[in-house]
Parts: structure tokens; sequence; C-alpha cells
């Protein structure tokens, strides 16, 4: 009985986390972060509790501390926790800041949450219950988008959006959001038998691109590229394996081919002849800003250039988690600002992997890269799912 009552428990706010991107609250400061940050980690850690009752009750549902991918993430959790202690800034690198809310103990929270769910949800019948509920929720947060961009009144009255975010109050997250669902949505067509499933998928997948370009997100965009390609070369071994190769292998190639196509024109309106091809016929300046900026934004190349000076001067443990703003105050030069930079001060530098190398240093940069390591070496070896406890880890 207690073991039926922990699982519902742990399963059901893994559900509540899952609905938080609906949720917002107009009524407090920074009201798309902070109250989804503060309710996530008021419901992980009543899993964390749920899941530690369930041990003393079911001891067979243990955490599978030796799995690589969470002793990766575990100790890339406790780099960033040591990494906070000895910046210059420990209390911005725990907490953030009110407007990003992804500070280390929301990081520690999140891994907790992982390690509780790997641990508790075992079979594809558990995961796929979670995956839909996450696309339900997707669907809901790209309808509340299409609703800002077509102005429906009691969505967002005024005049037209020329970025829609969804309750997420950023374009990027957004599209970030999308991306990830999409490509579940992709895994759960490929999986799914019934027609009626695979046709909601399809049009959720279409919403889902066509809202991903209303975002004018170039990361999201280009995310969804080049997931696409590395999808489509797991599919090829899944494929090969069961011996479907001819008739997924026209799917994938005409997905190939499209996205050879899309990517090579892309490349093309970053030089100066598709520049003015795009201004000669349109007027949108969102649209231009989307496919005529993607390696050449002045803003961008000055975040990069100021994170690797920082970096250059602390360059084996960095500046500390999430403290970028310090760095951009005492290395922007003053002839940059409004030319280069539009804004009076960044706390982040638009890339990722530049944000991980000067704030965590050489240390947390090689971290971050074991992560991904140890994700694709997982994704093939265990290719086909053929493992029920470790394979939808």
């Amino acid at each position: 009985m207690m073991k039926r009552i922990m699982v519902s428990v742990i399963f059901g706010c893994a559900v509540i986390i899952l609905a938080l991107p609906l949720y917002f609250d107009p009524g407090v400061l920074s009201s798309f972060l902070f109250p989804k940050a503060i309710l996530f980690q008021i419901f992980s850690e009543i899993s964390v509790a749920a899941y530690l009752v369930l041990k003393l009750y079911q001891p067979a549902y243990r955490i599978q501390w030796r799995h690589p991918l969470l002793i990766v993430l575990g100790v890339f959790s406790l780099l960033l926790a040591v990494l906070s202690l000895i910046g210059i800034d420990a209390t911005r690198s725990l907490w953030s800041t009110i407007g990003r809310m992804n500070g280390v103990i929301v990081y520690l929270h999140l891994f907790l949450w992982f390690a509780v769910l790997s641990s508790v949800m075992k079979t594809w019948v558990e995961w796929r219950r979670l995956i839909w509920v996450g696309i339900g929720i997707c669907f809901l947060v790209i309808g509340y988008g299409f609703g800002q961009w077509l102005v429906i009144d009691w969505i967002y009255p005024g005049i037209p959006m020329s970025r829609i975010y969804g309750t997420l109050g950023n374009p990027i997250f957004l599209a970030q959001y999308i991306v990830l669902n999409l490509f579940l949505g992709l895994f759960l067509f490929i999986k799914e038998k019934s027609i009626f499933l695979r046709s909601f998928l399809l049009f959720f997948g279409l919403t889902g691109v066509a809202a991903i370009f209303l975002s004018v997100s170039r990361s999201g965009v280009f995310t969804l590229g080049i997931s696409a390609v590395i999808f489509g070369i797991l599919c090829l071994f899944v494929f090969v394996r069961k011996r479907r190769l001819i008739v997924y292998s026209t799917v994938i190639g005409f997905i190939f081919t499209a996205l050879i196509g899309m990517t090579s024109t892309y490349i093309w309106f970053q030089t100066p002849e598709g520049v003015e091809w795009v201004h000669a016929h349109t007027r949108n300046p969102q649209i231009i800003y989307l496919v005529t900026k993607l390696f050449n934004d002045p803003e961008r190349i000055g975040l990069s250039r100021i994170a690797w000076q920082g970096f250059v001067d602390r360059p084996l443990f960095g500046w500390g988690p999430y403290n970028f703003s310090y760095i951009f105050s005492e290395k922007v030069r003053p002839q940059d600002y409004g030319t280069i930079f539009m804004s009076q001060w960044y706390d982040y530098p638009h890339n990722e992997l530049m944000n991980i190398l000067v704030t965590t240093g050489l240390i947390g940069l090689i971290g971050y890269i074991a992560i991904w390591v140890v994700v694709f070496y997982l994704l093939v070896k265990q290719v086909g799912w053929g493992k029920k406890s470790n394979a939808y880890v």
C-alpha cells in the first residue's frame, strides 16, 4: 500500500513539474520564471522525500549511482557547487537572480529529481505517460503563442507581436522548449501504433516548427536543424538493425536532402548577396535579423570576446557559475555602448560553451563535455531500446 502511494506521489509531482511551463503570475516580479522555479523546487523536494519513504519499504528501488549518466551528472553538479564557493560571488552562483532563476541550487534539484525518476520509472509504459503529458503541455504552450501572434484579446490584447514567447516569457526559451518536445514526439511517432495518435503527433510537429519560426529564435532554428541530423543518424542505426532500411531510408534521405537545402540557403543568407536579397523581399526587421545574422551578429561576437578575455584571466576554475555580469562590467569598452551593445548590462554571453568556459573554467568545460559524450555513448550502445531498466534513462 505504501509503495503504491509513494510511487503515485512521485508520478504526480512529475506531472505537475511538466505542467509548470503553463504557469505564470503577473502579480510577481519576473512573472514567467520566478513562480516556475520556486514551484519546481518544492515539488522536486516532495519527490525526493517520497522516494526516501519508498526506499524504506521497498529497498529494491535504489538509485543506480554507478550508471555512467548519473555519475557524470553528479560529478558536474558537485563541481558547480565547489566552483560557486570559490568564485567571486558565491551567493549569486548558488541562487542566481530573480530574472534567471538558474543557480546551482536549481541544478542540484534537477539532478536529484532526475535520479529519483530514473530509479522509480523503469518501464516504457511509465515513461510513455510522462512524455505524453509533456507533449500535451507543450501543445497548449504553442497554442498560447499562436494566440499572441493572432492578438486574441484574452491572451494578448494590443498590437501584433513580432516574436512570440508563449507562457515562458522569452522567445529563445520557447523555441528550445519546443525543439525538445518535437523530438520526443518524433520518438513517440515511431513507437505508437494508433493512427489517431500518429496524426496528432504529426499536427503537433507542424505547429511546433511554425512556432519556432514565429519566435524568430536563431538558436531554435539552428538547434532544430542540427538535432534533426543527429536524430536521423541514430534512426539509421535502428532501422539497419531492424531490417527496415529500405522503407525508412527513403524518409531519412528526404529529411537530409531538405536539411541540406535549408542549411545551404541559410548560409547563403549570410553573404552580401543574400543579405541584399532579403532586404529586397521583406521589410520585417525581425525576419531580416533572423536570417542574416546567424554568424555575424556584432552583439554576440562582442559578448564572446568579453567572455574569452574573462577566461584568459581565470582559465582553470573560472569566475564562478552565473557571474558573467561582473566580467562584462570589467571588460566592456565604453565606446561599444550604443554601437555593439544596446543594453546597459549583460549577465549571459549567449553562447553556452563560452559561458561554461568563462564561469567554470577548463575544469567545468571538461565536465560539461563529458555529459554529452556519455549521452551519445549510451544512445549508440542502447540503440533499439532493448533494455528495460536503463534504456529510457
